[in-house]
């Protein structure tokens, strides 16, 4: 085929693909060329701005006064970034405060009187109190605050309940993550000034776009595409050493270094130790002591892949019967509360059926209670199901896919016996099993390099815009290797009899040796993959990883 019949089949790929992602006419255009964020106004996040308002005024007031100011955070990698973005951006603005992020063991999720207690005991009672990634369903902490008279503005993006907050002002939107939340009320706040700090806080706020999983389209793929930029120019002595320890030069950082190299550093001291040390780490000057909290980081989650990965095969231990008798797998032990959601994910994707983790503790009344995180497949609205058993949990919250609960331990057996029975009768004709979602078929003479050149105009690549996934129809598999430190992987190489394809097709099966141990040498398989330019020692080269196979 000629290069400008290729170059039109790509360009017809592209079209599929876009259209594929719901993208028409002018949205494809402001899809692929993303408006910077600073273009997109409070009126199109939905955010109150007679709210702006009252806190522009209050920030003002206790700028003058020198008042005492709380940035109370959450633990994870959006809470993270969140109050850099703000403690840095109000610093600008010569408001000085002092950030806070609660210990996932200590004082449990989100706005918490436990918390508060605390904050009061070590630096006295604020004049005000500022929450990022939370406070917007925290009522009984934010009545506890106004009975003590500490006025609160709360910034947040989960979902908001029914209940009028006793707050000064909500500045609140769920269309992107908290840490971008907090980035639009410092753009507020800087009134066009200060525009080399605010893209340097562009930055933070795209490595939570990534790690909260926030759809990437429209205003989050704004954040991340130009926040992509400000990263990659970082000067940010603790990103550079983090950046470095993963052996990633900043220059080539993309959407998958932010969901699985930088991301989880932040995140594992949330779910082991303190992630007020992931804060210093995204905030200090002190080249010294941003190689040493990264390396504090670097550790962090080496231990944290450790346990992981020991509390897995722990988890595995007795499980063939529950796995033949029941529609459900429910496991409980002396787990880390920090790892139990990483654990019943490794379960789900194991095992294909919806998994639930329980890690017992002990209350401040010293009455035992469990908590617990869920998983579940595409198909099991995992919350839903547990909400049937409410009467016997403390609590419970989540997402179809993915829920955590508490419960007291005397309640453990009764909760195991009513969720088998449940699952029982509402998933005994169900087989569940993940969704691939495939763009398209893809002719054989597109498999080029130059064709995933032309596809990565779709990056940055992840929620709501997947890498594009093909089929590959009809290939013989002539030879299989393993590949890996533990040998785990497989490279695979096919043969096409149909003539296209004039060479050996090599194609990566990550853990291919547990994904796919029963594939057969001289036989035919259809393929869905997805392709991308790999640059190794100075030169690309096309890299087509299996993401399925199945007898032709």
């Amino acid at each position: 085929m000629q290069s400008a019949e290729l170059a039109k089949d790509q360009a017809e790929l592209i079209e599929i693909l876009l259209k594929n992602r719901g993208l028409k006419g002018k949205a494809q255009e402001k899809f692929l060329n993303p408006p910077h964020p600073k273009n997109w106004s409070l009126e199109d996040l939905e955010i109150n701005r007679s709210d702006f308002k009252k806190i522009k005024a209050r920030l003002k007031q206790a700028r003058e006064k020198q008042e005492q100011l709380i940035i109370y955070g959450d633990y994870d990698a959006d809470g993270v970034c969140a109050s850099t973005i703000l403690w840095e951006g109000l610093r600008t603005l010569g408001i000085e405060s002092t950030p806070f992020i609660p210990n996932r063991a200590r004082h449990g999720y989100g706005l918490s009187i436990q918390a508060l207690e605390e904050i009061f005991e070590q630096h006295g009672q604020p004049d005000l109190l500022i929450t990022v990634d939370n406070g917007i369903v925290a009522l009984p902490a934010l009545e506890f605050l106004a009975e003590k008279g500490v006025e609160v503005i709360v910034t947040d993006h989960h979902q908001p309940d029914q209940s009028k907050l006793p707050a000064l002002a909500v500045f609140h939107s769920t269309q992107i993550c908290g840490a971008a939340v907090a980035w639009f009320l410092i753009k507020e706040l800087f009134a066009g000034k200060h525009q080399q700090k605010l893209e340097d806080l562009l930055s933070v706020a795209a490595i939570a776009t990534v790690t909260d999983l926030m759809p990437l389209l429209g205003i989050n793929r704004s954040l991340l595409s130009h926040g992509l930029t400000a990263l990659r120019k970082t000067e940010r002595p603790g990103l550079k050493a983090l950046c470095h320890l993963a052996k990633v030069k900043p220059a080539d950082l993309n959407a998958y270094h932010l969901g699985y190299v930088i991301g989880p550093r932040i995140n594992a001291m949330g779910r082991l130790a303190d992630s007020m040390q992931a804060l210093r780490l995204l905030c200090t000057q002190d080249l010294q002591r941003a190689q040493k909290l990264a390396n504090l980081l670097q550790q962090t989650n080496n231990n944290r892949r450790d346990l992981t990965k020991e509390l897995a095969a722990q988890a595995d231990d007795g499980l063939a019967e529950m796995l033949e008798q029941e529609e459900i797998i429910i496991v409980s032990g002396d787990y880390h509360e920090g790892v139990i959601g990483l654990l019943a994910g490794n379960l789900t994707e194991k095992y294909l059926k919806p998994s639930i983790v329980l890690s017992v503790s002990n209350d401040a009344d010293g009455e035992a209670v469990i908590k617990a995180s869920a998983r579940s497949l595409s198909g099991f609205n995992l919350t839903d199901f547990l909400r049937q058993a409410e009467d016997l949990l403390i609590d419970v919250g989540g997402h179809p896919l993915a829920a955590g609960f508490s419960l007291y331990l005397k309640n453990l057996d009764a909760l195991k016996k009513q969720l088998f029975t449940l699952a029982r009768q509402q998933l005994q004709d169900i087989k569940l099993k993940p969704v691939l979602k495939l763009d398209c078929e893809l002719a054989k003479d597109l498999l080029t390099l130059k064709t995933a050149q032309a596809i990565s105009i779709l990056e940055p690549h992840g929620k709501k815009n997947p890498r594009p996934t093909f089929l590959l129809k009809k290939l013989k598999l002539k030879n299989m290797r393993p590949f890996g430190s533990e040998a785990n992987h497989l490279r695979l190489y096919f043969a096409d009899e149909s003539g296209v394809l004039d060479h050996e097709l090599v194609v990566l099966a990550w853990r291919g040796v547990e994904l796919f141990p029963d594939l057969t040498l001289a036989q035919d398989y259809d393929l869905a993959i997805k392709i991308e330019a790999n640059f190794w020692h100075g030169k690309s080269r096309l890299q087509v990883v299996l993401k399925s196979i199945k007898k032709a």
